[in-house]
């Protein structure tokens, strides 16, 4: 078989529509690990992280770190991995830029298949002709023809290019689309395994990925492959996005900030009979909210995650009844909205937040001031809030922070004409001036240096006339690209209460209970995965929410879990496992 089914296609499209960051409703393979949001950032393209309001949730399957062979080549050379590098960075800083430019005198083309949010269909082609892809192209004299496609079709575009065995230069995300994983992806000759180019083309990026044992095991596959090239981040990542309540209700009904589930509850009981919420919190259609800020509280998620090192799989866990019963109690009370099988993305609708029908929902932080883009309604005032614990004292161990690999990530077509100088040319944005441009744009236009000689981004940016701030970077940055991310950016400009959240977003939150990045199933396991892990899935989604409204009493719920036992459940817990060990042997 050279390319996957119809079947299984048709199932990453229903997965990217249904699950969330954070692994609520793993796809039918996962090369990020089950349950890691990054990101998770998150978002199944970066424009959807860039563009904040209404975008598409990160499906489950898009990969954070997925696989590569770079474990392979160096340990053929030891002195790529000396003990005195073994241990992760405090910070990876770009090199200086190692490359004589223009890359190319011929103003070479290589075509991108790139996915956006429906939502910005009407300035799309504006937003990938931006100033900093412009700069790029001067620079490289490399041409890159965006191949943009709304992610409300992206599964079927990218099914046509697998049956015409025809692909664009890059791919982003291939993980997203085809569910066999990367593995398989390299194997059934759609993207190439990178590992033998790297090295000499791609010298910048592959010195970064083998300075140490963690970054170099997340981004060596179960079959070491190398089949994409990822975003780092210079230091370890933070949480980007998380509960967001509407703090000037909080304030005006004298109410103190929730850390428990019962403080949500008692809180969003509040904000439905004092404030007329309808939809007091905002639930997507997979049962949960795809950050895992009220579900891990339960000590699991609706997906495989590990506890000190043994693979489980929340829907069979005792906790998982206890979260379907709180949710069936919010559901039969109205603090969820009777229409949330209809919330099939990970954010609400601006102008359910903004019209006052939503008291606590996911967000990024940069959307507490970009809701003014949306209303003219000042007095609305968003704060993060802690993730949810049962007791006081505990831990969410269900939060992805601490990684240094998210994000977007490119795959090159086994269609490309000329991949070594396509690694050249993203190989010079991990450089310290690739990815100065990549973060911050063109000097003068986007950012300017401060009194301390750190880049700071103006008012192009924090204050467009034309586009809110994050989406203005779509214009004047990279963020389509992989290179060296400084969070620091995402500061600038900022309120006070979006550049708290992240450390609110850590307050008794851990990772500690995620899949690690970079576990992925290989394809030795892939079919049997996949054909054990269609219906459970399936049915999973289905009962969750059968659970959740009622439709289905909760004392079948022993049933349940013999249900999903026979239908081969235990199959992919045992794959998981092998997976997982592998991954801490390597």
């Amino acid at each position: 078989m050279k390319r996957m089914t119809v079947i299984l296609l048709a199932l990453a499209m229903l997965l990217s529509l249904m699950a969330g960051c954070g692994g609520t409703g793993a796809s039918a393979v996962q090369d990020a690990a089950p349950g890691n949001q990054e990101a998770a950032e998150a978002p199944a393209s970066e424009a959807e992280e860039a563009a904040q309001p209404e975008a598409e949730p990160e499906t489950a399957a898009a990969p954070e770190a997925e696989a590569s062979a770079g474990a392979e080549a160096s340990a053929a050379e030891p002195e790529e991995e000396p003990p005195e590098t073994a241990a992760a960075p405090d910070r990876i800083d770009p090199p200086a830029n190692p490359y004589t430019l223009p890359l190319s005198e011929d103003n070479a083309t290589f075509t991108f298949f790139w996915t956006y949010p429906p939502f910005l269909a009407e300035m799309i082609e504006d937003l990938t002709d931006g100033y900093a892809r412009q700069e790029l192209e001067a620079r490289t004299g490399v041409h890159i023809e965006f191949d943009a496609v709304s992610a409300a079709v992206a599964g079927d575009q990218f099914q046509l290019m697998v049956a015409a065995d025809s692909y664009a230069d890059i791919i982003q995300d291939v993980t997203n689309y085809y569910t066999a994983g990367m593995d398989r992806a390299v194997t059934d000759e759609i993207v190439l395994d990178l590992k033998d180019m790297m090295q000499e083309y791609m010298p910048v990026y592959y010195e970064m990925i083998t300075a140490n044992d963690l970054i170099r095991k997340q981004l060596t596959s179960s079959d070491g492959y190398m089949g994409a090239i990822y975003r780092l981040y210079a230091e370890p990542s933070v949480p980007k996005s998380g509960n967001i309540i509407r703090q000037d209700w909080l304030d005006d009904l004298g109410l103190d900030t929730p850390y428990t589930v019962g403080d949500y509850y008692d809180i969003l009981t509040a904000f439905k009979n004092e404030k007329g919420a309808t939809e007091p919190f905002y639930l997507m259609n997979t049962g949960s909210a795809f950050t895992n800020g009220l579900i891990g509280a339960y000590g699991i998620i609706n997906d495989f995650y590990q506890a000190d090192g043994q693979v489980k799989y929340g829907p069979l866990e005792p906790g998982f009844k206890d979260y379907l019963t709180e949710m069936n109690k919010w559901y039969s009370e109205g603090l969820i909205s009777p229409d949330y099988l209809n919330n099939v993305y990970g954010y609400p609708d601006n102008g359910a937040v903004t019209a006052g029908r939503i008291g606590i929902f996911a967000q990024e932080n940069n959307y507490m001031q970009d809701v003014y883009s949306f209303t003219d309604d000042t007095s609305i005032v968003l704060s993060a809030i802690p993730n949810a614990v049962l007791e006081p004292g505990q831990t969410n161990n269900f939060i992805a922070f601490g990684d240094w690999i998210g994000g977007v990530s490119w795959s090159i077509s086994t269609d490309c004409s000329d991949p070594e100088l396509l690694l050249n040319f993203i190989d010079y944005l991990f450089t310290d001036e690739g990815s100065l441009l990549a973060n911050y744009g063109v000097e003068g236009l986007s950012w300017d240096y401060d009194e301390n000689g750190k880049p700071l981004i103006n008012e192009a940016i924090t204050d467009n006339p034309d586009y809110n701030s994050a989406t203005a970077q779509l214009k004047y940055t990279l963020l389509w690209a992989p290179f060296v991310e400084d969070y620091d950016r995402f500061n600038v400009g900022y309120t006070q209460a979006a550049i708290d959240a992240a450390d609110i977003w850590r307050e008794q939150s851990s990772s500690a209970c995620i899949m690690p990045t970079g576990v992925s199933v290989s394809a030795e396991y892939i079919s049997d995965y996949n054909a054990a892990y269609g219906d459970v899935y399936a049915f999973t989604s289905e009962n969750v929410n059968r659970f959740i409204t009622g439709d289905r009493p909760l004392e079948e719920f022993d049933a349940f879990t013999g249900e999903l036992r026979d239908m081969g459940v235990d199959t992919c817990l045992e794959i998981w496992q092998k997976m997982l060990d592998a991954f801490n042997a390597k």
